[in-house]
């Protein structure tokens, strides 16, 4: 599956891993939160290509 990525603009927090999200690194969204984009990627959630 391809997930729809950017780079974060800000830094946050995962709600998938609980770890920080730092400037510069592929996130997706997880429903209305943004994740690491590895993490929607170990846990098949996030948003996917058509």
């Amino acid at each position: 599956m391809l997930y729809v990525g950017m780079k974060a603009r800000f830094k946050t927090q995962c709600s998938e891993c609980g770890g920080t999200i730092k400037v510069g690194q592929e996130i997706t969204k997880s429903g209305e939160k943004w994740v690491h984009k590895k993490c929607a990627e170990d846990t098949g959630k996030g948003e996917v290509l058509p």
